[in-house]
């Protein structure tokens, strides 16, 4: 199954990033949003070359976030949708993912989980996709 969403962009924190720069304000959609700039450290580990994520000002959650891919220079966008609380940590319930200048998108419907969630490789099995 194609999906635009790789294990990278699922996996890797921008936010753990040392090189981080505020931009400022920007209003996206209905929200107030803090711009913040992130570098990966030179160390060559990071997919990506530079990420952009505009964070809502009120819960801190990113809303929006670009990737620019470090092999081909190709920009990823991220748009977050419903996000929602629960013991004081946030999330979202779908998370959209675009190549920018391609057509198509991927989604990721998130129906369930835990804020201590605790993973294993057999809950990323494709087979999970069709079950009824």
């Amino acid at each position: 199954m194609e999906t635009a969403f790789t294990y990278e962009d699922l996996l890797e924190n921008q936010f753990d990033w040392h090189k981080q720069t505020l931009a400022g304000e920007a209003v996206y959609g209905a929200r107030t949003c803090y711009v913040l700039k992130s570098a990966p450290d030179g160390n060559g580990q990071s997919h990506d070359s530079a990420v952009t994520s505009w964070l809502d000002r009120e819960t801190l959650h990113p809303v929006r976030v670009q990737k620019t891919l470090r092999a081909s220079g190709a920009v990823k966008e991220f748009l977050y949708y419903g996000l929602r609380e629960s013991k004081g940590i946030w999330s979202a319930s779908q998370v959209e993912v675009k190549t920018v200048g391609k057509p198509g998108s991927s989604l990721l419907v998130v129906t369930r989980g835990a804020e201590q969630a605790h993973l294993a490789a057999g809950d990323f099995d494709a087979a999970l996709l069709t079950r009824p």
